[in-house]
């Protein structure tokens, strides 16, 4: 059985893995505070709605991401961020017809979903009404809030 989790700051991550979890990602971002270094082999794992995002901290200078039913991609990061900070903010950004992924306020992948197949623009251009991090893929994730609308139309 599932419990529901509302929240309106930082809340744990650990503490609601594999829970439903309300969230108007087309209204608001996601944003997911992670200590763990890139490089270090940990793991993010965002469930939205039967949909899943992965992103993995390759040991190697590449971040490894996996949009389901649309990409996976490695992304050279050193010049984002430093392979020695330990505090990352990653955002995650759904609108109509992409997904954007930012670290620390930087730009790091936009998935438009038009260009990676008919499947992967029906699948992710519906609206999602939940997210679960799961805790048998994610190992990053110390901690999710909403992000600030910045104005955008969705």
């Amino acid at each position: 059985m599932y419990k529901i989790i509302l929240f309106s700051e930082w809340q744990s991550v650990p503490e609601i893995y594999n829970q439903y979890i309300p969230y108007d990602i087309q209204s608001l971002p996601l944003q997911v505070i992670t200590t763990s270094l890139m490089g270090s082999g940990d793991h993010i794992s965002i469930d939205f709605d039967n949909y899943y995002v992965y992103i993995g901290l390759r040991e190697t200078n590449k971040i490894y991401f996996s949009i389901q039913h649309c990409v996976k991609i490695d992304v050279e990061y050193e010049k984002i961020i430093p392979p020695d900070q330990p505090t990352t903010i990653w955002e995650f950004e759904k609108t109509s017809t992409s997904l954007l992924i930012t670290i620390n306020g930087t730009k790091l992948l936009e998935i438009d979903f038009a260009d990676y197949g008919k499947y992967c623009k029906t699948v992710w251009e519906t609206e999602k009404e939940w997210i679960m991090f799961l805790s048998y893929y994610d190992t990053a994730s110390q901690s999710y809030k909403k992000g600030i609308n910045r104005g955008k139309s969705f």
